[in-house]
């Protein structure tokens, strides 16, 4: 018999096993020198040498033969594929911002080839090429056996915008070719933002200002910036989106920044623009840029004044009660109601109505009339021109137009009222109103004098009798203010 030892052997690839034949006779004895031939079953899969060293060429499973004078023996091998350093991905890139955060750690997975025994004694080592900056990485196996994680991690201080290169060495025991090489690089990028005067001050009449950007290291495809303001009622940009691409890197380009014209009394305002990375159309190793941020002020052109027009070349009343009218209306959009108080310079003359007016800032725009009406009395003073005043009630008004919050128009006021008087006796006499009578016996009568309207000064009667012989007047003299 020829037995054939090991029985069952399990092999890499490319390793090498030594099978031993033993030969004994029908009675059991031991041939010591009885030389066999040594076969392979499966060439495809194992080679064995005349000595019986067998070595595995390809995965799969065969049997090995030692054969003594037509009596053979046989042994089963399996061949795996040989343990090799896999790495998913085979490459690794990190990105990162220069003067910014490190950037993330990158996890690798290190397994050995499908259906091969895991690695052992794993060790990783970083590499730098010459003339580059060295000790910027660190890699860290998370276990020394596969499969297992590779966690690459970096430090960005001291490290210029651009391309470092480096590669980590991973070597085990199992793996015959000696040395897996992974290839590593750190992408760091910067974009300056330049502002035109060290700051940005638009007028809403004028002028613009400009922002210069520029990218410090070209990009692979191209890098799309998108320029936002927080309050577009206040300030535009032009363009709102600069692509930088490989051709067109070096050349800084230019946003112009704006005050938008508005109507509204608001003030300056401080306005912020934002320039940020478009990550789903821009080159990744720009991704960890952080977002520009320029402060912008916009100078308000507008005032908190108010316009008042009258209805005609200017504004007459009478004491019959003929009206008049004038309007009020705010020159810019308050950011709050204003209020205005209407008053007279001389309520004995003229009357107001409405006596207030209110602006929300929704209908600023929209005048609102003011009707004038004269004040009827009893007093010759002629044509009278007073004032009617518009006021900014301050109290209740947006603090914008309390400023500028006082203005007037003249009004006339035509008298109606006539000189004059009336004579009556008192009591009259059925002989007519204007008959008095007195008898020499010492009776009196009286007569009564009334103005027909109120003087502007003094009006003095002299009392008179055609024959003092017969009638005496007492007084002499009357005399009305």
């Amino acid at each position: 018999t020829v037995v054939v030892a090991p029985q069952t052997v399990r092999l890499d690839v490319g390793e090498v096993q030594t099978f031993s034949a033993q030969v004994s006779d029908v009675d059991g004895r031991n041939l010591r020198r009885a030389v066999v031939v040594w076969e392979s079953m499966a060439p495809e899969v194992l080679t064995v040498g005349p000595d019986g060293e067998v070595e595995g060429i390809a995965p799969g499973s065969g049997s090995v033969r030692a054969t003594f004078r037509g009596v053979s023996g046989t042994a089963t091998v399996t061949v795996r594929p040989a343990p090799e350093i896999r790495v998913t991905p085979d490459t690794a890139v990190l990105y990162a911002e220069a003067g910014g955060a490190d950037p993330a750690p990158v996890t690798l997975r290190i397994q050995t080839a499908p259906g091969a025994r895991n690695l052992t004694e794993l060790t990783a080592l970083d590499v730098y090429p010459p003339g580059g900056t060295p000790g910027w990485m660190t890699p860290q196996l998370v276990d020394t056996e596969s499969p297992t994680d590779l966690v690459l991690s970096a430090s960005v201080t001291g490290l210029g915008v651009g391309v470092h290169e480096a590669s980590v060495e991973l070597r085990s025991p199992d793996d015959r070719r000696g040395v897996f090489t992974l290839p590593v690089r750190l992408f760091i990028a910067d974009l300056t933002v330049t502002e035109s005067d060290g700051r940005t001050i638009v007028g809403e009449s004028g002028p613009a200002d400009t922002l210069s950007i520029r990218l410090e290291s070209a990009p692979d495809t191209a890098l799309v910036l998108g320029i936002t303001v927080d309050d577009p009622g206040e300030v535009a940009v032009s363009p709102d989106t600069v692509i930088f691409d490989p051709d067109n890197w070096q050349t800084p380009q230019l946003v112009v920044v704006t005050a938008v014209n508005d109507l509204v009394r608001d003030g300056d305002r401080d306005v912020t623009v934002t320039i940020g990375v478009d990550p789903d159309r821009s080159d990744a190793r720009f991704a960890p840029l952080t977002d520009r941020t320029v402060a912008v002020t916009s100078r308000d052109d507008d005032l908190g004044t108010f316009s008042i027009a009258e209805s005609g070349p200017g504004s007459e009343v009478d004491e019959g009660g003929t009206t008049d009218d004038f309007t009020v209306v705010l020159d810019a959009q308050p950011l709050d109601t204003v209020v205005f108080r209407v008053t007279r310079g001389d309520t004995t003359e003229v009357a107001v109505s409405p006596a207030v007016l209110s602006f929300a800032p929704d209908v600023w725009n929209t005048p609102q009339t003011v009707t004038l009406q004269g004040v009827d009395d009893d007093v010759i003073d002629g044509p009278q021109t007073s004032r009617v005043y518009v006021i900014v009630d301050s109290a209740r008004s947006d603090p914008a137009f309390i400023a500028f919050g006082r203005d007037s128009i003249d009004v006339v006021t035509t008298d109606d009222d006539a000189a004059g008087f009336v004579v009556t006796v008192t009591p009259p006499r059925s002989a007519g109103a204007d008959t008095t009578e007195v008898s020499e016996a010492g009776t009196t009568d009286t007569i009564q004098v009334v103005l027909g309207a109120e003087p502007a000064s003094d009006v003095v009667f002299s009392v008179t009798v055609d024959d003092p012989g017969e009638v005496s007047a007492n007084p002499t003299t009357l005399t009305f203010d």
